[in-house]
């Protein structure tokens, strides 16, 4: 996983991705840590998120880009 690769911090998933994502790369699920938010929508949508250091201009062409 990027996560136990050092690639990033941090990642979204539900538990079905979650749980099949460490078993795909070896990663025992128990040496990562899931937290669970309650307010967070049903369903397996999507979201994008930048930190608020990504400019303006990058985040209208990445909305442009993924707009059905």
């Amino acid at each position: 996983m990027c996560l136990a690769a050092g690639r990033f911090d941090y990642m979204f998933a539900d538990q079905e991705e979650y749980e099949a994502l460490a078993r795909a790369v070896n990663v025992p699920p128990e040496s990562l840590r899931m937290f669970t938010y309650p307010d967070v929508p049903e369903g397996n949508q999507r979201r994008m998120m930048c930190s608020k250091a990504v400019p303006k201009a990058i985040v209208d062409r990445i909305d442009a880009a993924i707009s059905p």
